[in-house]
């Protein structure tokens, strides 16, 4: 929240009227020092507070996180995918040569860097590759886990 959004949450519980009952009895300062030390209180510890879409520039290399685009049908798509640094993973027999990035010296056959979509419930095919077609926006780390309530 913003200062002024939690000004203006305060004034909007309160009544803007001036009524003796509903001024506020901190600065807005105060108020809203107590607010944030209110709202820090209420994350659980170990979650991570999302600060929305940041430049796909910022986003991390060889780690999973979510990414926006807008398809070629101008539809916005967020997926898990991560960027594949170049020659950090090796190409598996399924792709194909002119397709990998090719270390001569070791004679290793890497997949090439770029933007791909994590697809965790396949065994044998868990990274496609992002098309270089659309445009990537922005990046936000992915969402911890539900908290598990059954134990």
């Amino acid at each position: 929240m913003t200062d002024q959004e939690i000004v203006d949450a305060a004034q909007a519980l309160c009544g803007r009227d001036g009524d003796s009952k509903t001024e506020f009895y901190f600065s807005k300062l105060e108020l809203i020092d107590f607010v944030k030390e209110i709202l820090s209180r209420a994350i659980p510890e170990g979650h991570v507070v999302v600060p929305g879409w940041m430049p796909i520039e910022s986003a991390p290399q060889n780690r999973a996180c979510l990414i926006h685009y807008r398809n070629i049908c101008n539809r916005d798509r967020v997926i898990k995918a991560k960027y594949v640094s170049a020659r950090t993973i090796e190409a598996n027999e399924d792709w194909p040569d002119e397709a990998c990035d090719m270390d001569d010296e070791t004679e290793t056959a890497y997949i090439p860097a770029g933007w791909y979509e994590m697809i965790d419930n396949h065994d044998d095919c868990s990274l496609i590759g992002v098309s270089s077609s659309v445009k990537i926006t922005g990046w936000m780390p992915l969402p911890a886990a539900p908290a598990n309530k059954e134990g």
